[in-house]
């Protein structure tokens, strides 16, 4: 079957270019010109070197080339090839844990330089010819710092082709060479292969139109054009190919639907399960049927099996999903923020007790330090207990929990032999009187230690508080002081001395309730040990070059407390710790008399008030997802941050570390709206609002006017920095301003803003006509019409992204209905301009798809590949590129339909290719833990597919996407999410609070429970069918919608037989209807339904859903059975 083997040639699928030296929105690739007599010109590359190049989409593997001279060229006094390098040879994927793999690099033509191939050369007056050596540490010395070494943390590290987007070949000479061709010696080779394809192959594809289009990196020589019921192709095709740029495609278009096959996989049978298309070799047999049998047999996807399951609870989901380990997060374990609303300083409380404060996490900014007088960024409380000391970094060793999930009020509780410890932690204003936010108030932690001895004898509490890095401590009277800096000695060994302070300062003021003895000792006293002098966390990024030695033993580095108690007594001290570094004696006096239990009703008080202007959400039996929807509010405003100078607030990404991307700030301030904070979304959005074109997207774009991108703000002037540089930023800021008039009603307030709109949407018209282009061949480009090559999120390689074009094309098509909803003139330029976007990029998907190859469907077959963005071949690189920001954000943006065929592709790929694998999501066993460890992505509130099921009408996968999401991000025992457990179940990553993430998971289930479509109000759809049994009560009042605010309450009776649903709205605009699902886990359908006392009629009521077309504003319904 197969012929000779030979050398796979790519230069007919390049395009021959002539670069620049630059990089960037500075690079440029122009299309070689031919003169006279059609030979390649070279052009000029400084004095007397000249270049050709060429160039594909994606990477190909070359081994060498040979260049052929037309007669009478001149012969260059030297030549050399060149090749594009920024990330291969990449690092090899499995060295990074779990989904850290994730984000290795990827190429793209835009950054990157010129590195010399080095190779076995040879040159006459024909041409000139290369076969590359293999690829070593020589090549890349001139790259500089690391990746000379890393270099053999690769698989390619030995490698003898060279992977990259483009080449150049450099002469050396006064004259250019006339070249006559190029040809290229890649890594793969040749085979001749046949196939049958067979349309209708099961009877199942009568109505179904085949034809075969073409071929690519191979040739055609049978078959072109409508497939029969049966029909013979005959291709050659590449073999031992190692990127989807070098493998075989061929094209195939039903009905309208362009999609690719590899030919490797045609070996073993391909069925489209969709067209009824079989691709199979002739030594499989001649029945299709059976072909299709065999290949099907046994095999069942976990999308069609999620249906038959029964429906996923909290409960089942925690019990299936390893909770998290509150020690295995880096840098300090799991840890919880203590702050104040729109303050800046704020401390730390780590699970074990200890309390921290970090600057650089905390974003500080202009004068935040002026009166931080630490001997590092980081301030480190160490809570020690007994004797020897117990640190607690065992995940059991200590109990965390909240009285009250709504505010930041932390108790933990250990045992240690024989003494109970309970300490309560919060964080108030160091200021008495209250005041509008500044910015840059201090503030203080409290913190009750209650010591009870748990034993019938008499026992010593032991309590030792270290600090680091290590400080020389004194205790005044009840007031701990730190006197200088602990730091290595001028000595040829080890040796410790102090640096002293130029004042005492403050680290913690003590009531000991005058009992017990309160000093400070060195690590030695009582038998204590310290670490005061040492990095004690062993994780990333914590201390570059740490002093490795013993502690001091002779200089006072901790605070020391021993109570006596008698049996089963309790006796409590209370601490207080100062952000700032206090050195004033009256200061420090006023502040010993502040009162534990005033300020902890001062700190109730306050954040009760803010709980109490939003919305109130309670689930029956399900207490973790009552509390958490308790905690996130104040999450978001304790993470944000005012600008002193510009009373801007800074929404970041994360409270400690990440500071604003627009992308996640969106999220947090859309959930204050769908809550009823709207005043403080309001205040949130008016940064972007006056930053608008202050800030640059990161891409190939020509100007910043219009531009929507998240800025920090910070220092004395007005510049700002978008440390993100998403260009997502864009559509999703445009989409909340939007949703921001939509959730209030606030015709004035949009008025104001309407120009931003405008020019919001003007800026993507403008940038998008960069991208209206055609190739050599006349046909458009691939991303013919999108947005200018940029930036998708962490990623930082240019591409035109879908999900980027996705949610601007979205938000320009809400704008351009909410513009016309206040009469603007701009509305309908608006409205005509996002169609013609949208149909462009329908368009470019459409032929990304035609030239992608098809992917598994879990059931033994095949179908369509969406990529996730347009110049790719088959998959990107990792879970953040094809999973989290892959092509489902097209629904989002509503370029796709929710219903459409394409959608349905994209939601069986995630299912059973990308979400429950190595390279895109997590090897998990799918025979045990499909149900529960499936359905999400990694970082999973950063993708939107249980609301894409909502709106397709699958209530079953949405509650099962939103309960494993809350079951894999969740601790349980303080009402916070991980970032994503990146490296597996259970073990979490990034900092906290991650505000974004909890505050989308709030957004799904608030779209669970009510939603708006259109002019439709769709209640208690994603309800979970536990909800609706015997004896429950589900409520939620004031929740924001598009329509006004909502309230609900269903009670459903002791007995089953009955259930009463209580609906109160407040219409600013009467839906056109409003449908109500009652989801009984017993099926059962109602015998009759009464509207306010009287039957409905039957044609009402459809399955488990209810719809009444213009509800009134008060509106008591009765369920019958």
């Amino acid at each position: 079957m197969q012929s000779d083997v030979c050398t796979f040639d790519p230069m007919p699928y390049a395009r021959l270019r002539i670069y620049n030296d630059a990089t960037g929105k500075d690079m440029s690739a122009v299309p070689v010109q031919l003169d006279k007599d059609g030979a390649l010109m070279c052009a000029p590359l400084g004095e007397d070197r000249w270049q050709i190049g060429f160039e594909w989409d994606q990477p190909r593997d070359i081994l060498g080339l040979t260049v052929t001279f037309g007669p009478g060229s001149s012969l260059p006094e030297d030549w050399h090839v060149e090749y594009w390098h920024y990330s291969w040879p990449n690092e090899q994927k499995d060295r990074r844990a779990g989904a850290h793999k994730g984000w290795l690099l990827t190429d793209d033509p835009f950054h990157g330089r010129w590195l010399a191939a080095y190779g076995e050369r040879a040159m006459d007056q024909k041409g000139c010819s290369v076969v590359f050596d293999h690829m070593d540490v020589n090549e890349v010395l001139c790259l500089g710092g690391d990746y000379p070494q890393n270099l053999f943390l690769s698989d390619d590290y030995n490698a003898m082709f060279r992977r990259a987007l483009k080449f150049r070949i450099v002469f050396e000479g006064a004259c250019a060479p006339r070249i006559t061709g190029i040809r290229l010696k890649g890594d793969a080779t040749l085979a001749d292969e046949c196939c049958v394809a067979y349309a209708n192959a099961t009877g199942k594809g009568a109505d179904k139109k085949v034809a075969v289009e073409g071929i690519w990196n191979g040739v055609l020589t049978k078959g072109h054009g409508v497939v029969s019921e049966s029909s013979e192709l005959m291709y050659t095709r590449t073999v031992g190919a190692k990127t989807d740029g070098d493998r075989t495609m061929l094209a195939f278009i039903v009905n309208g639907v362009g999609f690719s096959v590899r030919a490797e996989d045609i070996v073993n049978g391909v069925y489209m399960e969709d067209y009824d298309l079989l691709l199979a070799p002739k030594e499989m047999g001649d029945d299709p049927a059976q072909i299709v049998a065999k290949l099907t047999e046994g095999s069942k996807s976990i999308f069609d099996r999620v249906p038959g399951h029964a429906e996923q609870t909290v409960a089942d989901a925690m019990a299936e999903v390893p909770e998290m380990d509150k020690t295995m997060q880096p840098k300090y374990g799991r840890y919880v923020l203590m702050g104040w609303e729109g303050v800046r300083q704020k401390f730390a409380l780590r699970f074990n007790g200890d309390i921290f404060a970090n600057k650089i996490d905390q974003k500080v900014s202009a004068r935040d330090t002026r009166k931080t007088r630490w001997a590092a960024n980081e301030l480190h409380f160490r809570l020690a207990s007994g004797d020897p000391a117990s640190r607690r970094e065992g995940h059991g060793d200590t109990e965390q929990s909240m009285p009250d999930a709504g505010v930041p009020v932390y108790v933990t509780q250990w045992l240690d032999r024989e003494i109970e410890y309970q300490q309560t932690s919060f964080a108030t204003l160091l200021e008495e009187k209250d005041a509008p936010i500044r910015g840059d108030e201090d503030i203080i932690v409290m913190s009750r230690i209650e010591m009870r001895n748990a034993s019938s004898e008499p026992r010593a509490a032991k309590l030792t508080v270290e600090l680091y890095p290590g400080e020389q401590l004194c205790v005044e009277g009840q007031s701990l002081m730190a006197t200088g800096r602990i730091r290595p000695g001028d000595t040829s060994t080890y040796g410790w001395t102090v640096q002293p302070y130029l004042a005492d300062y403050l680290r913690a003021q003590v009531n000991t309730g005058d009992r017990g003895t309160l000093r400070s000792i060195p690590f030695t006293a009582a038998g204590n040990t310290s670490l005061s002098m040492q990095p004690q966390f062993g994780f990333e990024g914590y201390d570059c070059n740490p002093v490795r030695m013993p502690p001091s033993s002779g200089i006072a580095s901790a605070m020391f407390y021993e109570v006596e108690l008698k049996p089963y007594e309790t006796h409590a001290i209370d601490m207080i710790l100062p952000y700032p570094s206090l050195t004033d004696r009256e200061e420090i006096g006023r502040i010993a008399k502040r009162s534990f239990d005033v300020e902890r009703q001062r700190v109730t008080q306050f954040w009760h008030a803010l709980a109490d202007r939003g919305a109130k959400i309670n689930l029956p039996g399900e207490q973790k997802l009552n509390d958490f929807a308790k905690a996130v509010p104040w999450h978001v405003v304790l993470t944000a941050m005012r600008d002193l100078r510009t009373g801007f607030y800074m929404v970041p990404a994360g409270t400690y570390g990440y500071g604003s991307c627009g992308n996640e700030a969106s999220l947090q301030i859309r959930m204050l709206d769908y809550l009823g904070y709207h005043d403080y979304a309001e205040k949130y959005l008016e940064t972007f609002i006056q930053s608008q074109g202050k800030g640059s997207m990161d891409g190939n774009f020509r100007a910043n006017d219009g531009a929507l991108v998240a800025n920090n703000y910070g220092g004395y002037s007005d510049n700002t920095t978008s440390l993100f540089a998403y260009n997502l930023d864009h559509g999703y800021i445009l989409n909340c301003l939007v949703d921001h008039y939509r959730l209030t009603g606030n015709r004035e307030w949009l008025t104001r803003i309407a120009p931003v709109l405008v020019k919001a949407c003007d800026y993507i018209f403008d940038e998008r006509q960069a991208t209206m282009l055609t190739g050599e061949d006349g046909e458009k480009v691939s991303y013919f019409g999108l947005m200018p090559h940029g930036h998708l999120e962490d990623n930082p390689e240019w591409r035109c992204w879908f999900a980027v074009n996705a949610h601007a094309c979205g938000g320009i098509l809400n704008a351009a209905e909410v513009l016309a909803e206040i009469g603007s003139p701009e509305a309908a330029r608006i409205m005509e301009a996002a169609q013609a976007y949208r149909s462009d990029i329908r368009a470019c998907v459409s032929r990304a798809m035609a030239k992608s190859p098809v992917v598994p469907t879990g059931n033994g077959g095949y179908m369509p590949h969406v990529p996730t963005q347009a110049e790719i071949r088959g998959r990107d690189w990792g879970w953040f590129r094809e999973v989290a920001y892959g092509p489902l954000h097209l629904v989002t943006g509503r370029v796709l339909d929710p219903d459409e065929d394409v959608t349905t592709w994209i939601l069986r790929d995630q299912e059973d290719n990308l979400f429950l694998s190595r390279d895109y999501g997590r090897a998990v066993d799918r025979e045990k833990h499909w149900f529960s460890r499936g359905g999400m992505t990694i970082q999973s509130n950063l993708l939107f597919n249980d609301m894409v099921y909502l709106q397709r009408g699958e209530s079953g996968r949405a509650i099962r996407g939103l309960f494993n999401n809350f079951a894999q991000n969740l601790y349980r025992d303080v009402n916070c999410f991980s970032e994503h457990p990146i490296t597996d179940f259970g073990k979490g990553f990034g900092p906290f609070f991650k505000t974004p993430d909890e505050a989308q998971f709030i957004n799904n289930m608030r779209n669970h429970l009510i939603r708006e479509e259109g002019k439709a109000l769709y209640l208690l759809q994603g309800a979970a069918q536990g909800w609706f049994a015997a004896g429950q009560t589900l409520r939620f009042e004031g929740m924001a919608t598009w329509f006004g605010k909502v309230s609900l309450e269903l009670q459903v009776s002791e007995d089953g037989d009955t259930i009463r649903a209580n609906l109160e709205a407040g219409w600013r605009d009467v839906p056109e209807k409003a449908v109500l699902y009652v989801r009984r886990p017993d099926g059962r359908t109602p015998r009759q339904v009464l509207l306010d006392g009287a039957p409905l009629a039957t044609d009402t009521w459809a399955g488990e859903k209810l719809t009444i077309a213009n509800p009134k504003g008060k509106i008591a319904l009765t369920f019958q059975y």
